[in-house]
C-alpha cells in the first residue's frame, strides 16, 4: 500500500485533534485556559477539547483533602515544641477561577501552608 500525502495529512490531522482531549473526572472541577487566560467556565466531569497549541485543561480535585505537617514552635516561655498538624480543605466551585488566577495549581504552598503556620505559631506561643 502506497502512502500518499493525503494520509499522511489526514493521520497529522487525527493526532492534532486527539492530542487536545482531556479528561474531567466525577470528583474533579476543572478550567480551560488559552496561553494562560481563563477561558471557560468551571467544567463538570467528562471529555473536553483543548486547542493544543496554546490551551491547557487543569482539573482540581473537590474532594475533601487531608494535610499532614510536622511544625516546630516556640511557646510563651521560649520552649521549643513540635506539633503534628492535620488539616482537611475542599475547593469551593463558585471560587475556582480566582483560585486558578490568584494562586495557581500550588495553592497549598502559596497560602494554605502558610496560613496554617502562622496559626500554629500563634495558638503556640500564648
Amino acid at each position: 500500500m502506497k502512502i500518499t500525502h493525503a494520509m499522511l495529512a489526514a493521520m497529522a490531522a487525527a493526532v492534532t485533534l486527539l492530542s487536545g482531549c482531556g479528561q474531567v473526572d466525577s470528583s474533579e472541577a476543572g478550567l480551560k485556559t488559552w496561553f494562560g487566560k481563563v477561558d471557560s467556565p468551571v467544567l463538570d466531569a467528562g471529555l473536553y477539547w483543548v486547542n493544543p497549541v496554546g490551551g491547557k485543561l487543569y482539573a482540581y480535585s473537590t474532594r475533601d483533602i487531608r494535610g499532614d505537617t510536622d511544625m516546630a514552635a516556640y511557646t510563651k516561655d521560649m520552649q521549643s515544641a513540635q506539633f503534628g498538624v492535620s488539616v482537611i480543605h475542599a475547593i469551593d466551585r463558585s471560587r475556582l477561577v480566582e483560585l486558578h488566577t490568584k494562586y495557581g495549581r500550588d495553592y497549598v504552598n502559596v497560602i494554605l501552608a502558610p496560613a496554617v503556620s502562622a496559626a500554629v505559631k500563634e495558638v503556640a506561643g500564648q
